[in-house]
């Protein structure tokens, strides 16, 4: 993610511009780690964000809203909120939401303005209310939960289908390093995870995982990371 054009905006690169940056170097999979580590280091970023994929994840958003759903769209673990930012400039009406615990770089935008919440961060007009996972859903009342690179061993999923006014939750990264291996994913093949347990449907978003890029993929291991629905029967 760069920094570029006007101030104070951002431009994200194509994905195959990002993957051909590597497809020529030697050291292929170190000069990614290294890349990435740096990035991680700078900016906290896990999810290398493409125009591509985020232009494709707002197309699916707008469809949800326009067919099936009403309410607010909520990121629960925003982090430095470059994902709610970029879907907002694509015209989606996101929440974004954190615990601020990381002390994200969002941190250098705080601005003085009278209305903010305590600890409410912003990036670049954006506005990361500090809020944990069961304050956000109780405040906004969502209909659609995004969270990107849930932290390991935690699952917030419980929360999301516990709360009835989510239809839909979308889950971002790869299931390997996010969320928990039996609650989340359901992995060790004995557990129900909470999603099945809630009624909830598991469906792989294939066309947007594409176009995804994380930290744990390799130059030429790519697909590591996904995007992944889950979502309620209409009957309940």
């Amino acid at each position: 993610e760069g920094e570029r054009g006007g101030e104070g905006s951002y431009e994200l690169d194509a994905y195959r511009a990002a993957r051909a940056a590597f497809s020529q170097l030697k050291k292929r999979a170190c000069a990614w780690d290294t890349y990435c580590d740096q990035l991680t280091i700078q900016k906290q970023v896990y999810v290398y964000l493409t125009v591509d994929y985020v232009d494709a994840l707002a197309d699916y958003l707008r469809q949800r809203l326009t067919g099936k759903y009403e309410g607010e769209i909520l990121e629960i673990g925003s982090g430095n909120g470059r994902l709610a930012y970029f879907l907002q400039q694509c015209g989606i009406p996101i929440v974004a939401t954190d615990d601020c615990s990381w002390e994200l770089d969002a941190a250098a935008h705080n601005d003085n303005n009278n209305d903010k919440r305590e600890g409410d961060e912003t990036l670049h007009n954006l506005k990361i209310h500090n809020l944990r996972c069961n304050e956000a859903l109780s405040t906004y009342a969502p209909s659609i939960v995004i969270c990107s690179w849930m932290p390991n061993y935690k699952d917030f999923t419980a929360a999301f289908c516990e709360t009835q006014s989510v239809q839909e939750y979308i889950l971002i990264g790869p299931a390997t390093v996010c969320g928990h291996a039996f609650d989340t994913w359901g992995f060790d093949g004995a557990t129900e995870p909470v999603y099945s347990r809630h009624g909830f449907k598991r469906t792989s978003l294939v066309e947007l995982e594409k176009l995804q890029l994380c930290k744990t993929d390799q130059p030429t291991e790519m697909y590591a990371s996904q995007t992944v629905s889950f979502q309620r029967p209409l009957d309940q």
